[in-house]
């Protein structure tokens, strides 16, 4: 049976844990941003599945936008360019390129916060909250969680770019899929990631993954023996 005093302190310290990394935010944001835009980069430009994709994660606030553009690009982007400037949320900006195109390139703009934090700091707080039977365990059950939700961010970026550059009617387009393909992709990425809650329902369904199978559950429901100690025979 499930002990609702427990389930109780796992929701307030998990509720505790999330705001407290949502107050964090805005005195990590510039370093957590600068790293999202690192991995992304390495992720989509080096080991990724299309070939002849280029994409290039920029800083939004950068002062020296045009040159950043340059060298994303290999272009001589004019100094009137229009460049779209940061906004509360938006502070990435990616550069899409056909390889044998060259020409056109397209330019779109995300938040590192919306796409790579929350669902961070969901899984961490969720993971840290839960009374795990050991802390071996609970160690076990960060890295496994951090990985997966790595994985849920790197499928929805790569659902964003489908769909958004990478497909029909774009000059740089890489794929001519179907309309029916290409309907169930755009569905896809209207789930993962356009759904304002995709970013605390996905962490939360890994958490529930990541705890069935390290036996969390047992301690909502008291049965399980902390490390060291031992039961009685009876």
């Amino acid at each position: 049976m499930l002990r609702p005093r427990r389930i109780a302190l796992f929701a307030l310290l998990a509720v505790a844990l999330y705001l407290a990394l949502t107050w964090v935010h805005p005195y990590v944001e510039r370093g957590y941003a600068a790293l999202f835009r690192t991995g992304a980069d390495i992720a989509f430009t080096r080991f990724w599945f299309w070939g002849d994709g280029h994409v290039r994660f920029l800083d939004l606030h950068s002062r020296s936008g045009h040159a950043d553009l340059n060298a994303a690009t290999g272009l001589q982007i004019p100094r009137d360019y229009p460049l779209r400037p940061p906004t509360a949320h938006m502070d990435t900006r990616v550069v899409v390129m056909n390889r044998k195109v060259r020409t056109p390139f397209g330019l779109l703009r995300m938040s590192s916060q919306l796409v790579g934090y929350e669902p961070t700091i969901v899984i961490i707080a969720l993971i840290l909250a839960t009374p795990f039977p050991t802390w071996s365990r609970r160690g076990w059950a960060l890295l496994v969680g951090f990985l997966l939700v790595h994985g849920y961010i790197v499928l929805r970026l790569t659902l964003f770019l489908l769909v958004r550059a990478y497909a029909i009617p774009k000059a740089y387009a890489l794929f001519h899929p179907s309309d029916f393909w290409f309907g169930m992709v755009k569905r896809a990425q209207e789930v993962v990631h356009e759904n304002p809650t995709a970013s605390w329902v996905f962490p939360v369904l890994i958490w529930f993954v990541v705890a069935l199978l390290m036996g969390a559950f047992s301690a909502f429901r008291g049965t399980y023996v902390p490390e060291g100690s031992y039961q009685a025979e009876a």
